[in-house]
């Protein structure tokens, strides 16, 4: 099954778009954990250190994660795209998660 139809983040301003089925399993999340932190560009742009990308990557992709529930995958589902309030709230994890 399908969990991540697409997964994009972009830096410096950062967002999350996630299409998502149901919820995501641990090896998904880590596999998105994993994508995050061997982005090249993405890592350039953020102008942190490894270690520092790398706990962003961690924070974010699980941040995000927790703020999914049964309402959101509805949504997802119905509509083909993340809810505003996922996406509001995915900024704030990118504050959060940067410092």
């Amino acid at each position: 099954m399908i969990v991540w139809d697409f997964f994009v983040i972009l830096f410096p301003s950062l967002l999350f778009t996630a299409v998502l089925l149901s919820m995501p399993s641990e090896n998904q999340i880590n596999y998105g954990i994993k994508q995050c932190q061997n982005d090249k560009k993405m890592f350039k742009s953020s102008r942190m250190t490894k270690s520092g990308y790398n706990a962003f990557c961690e924070c974010y992709i699980r941040g995000v994660n927790n703020l999914v529930d049964d309402e959101e995958i509805a949504y997802q589902k119905k509509h083909k795209r993340p809810s505003p309030k996922l996406i509001k709230e995915s900024k704030y994890m990118t504050v959060d998660c940067a410092s």
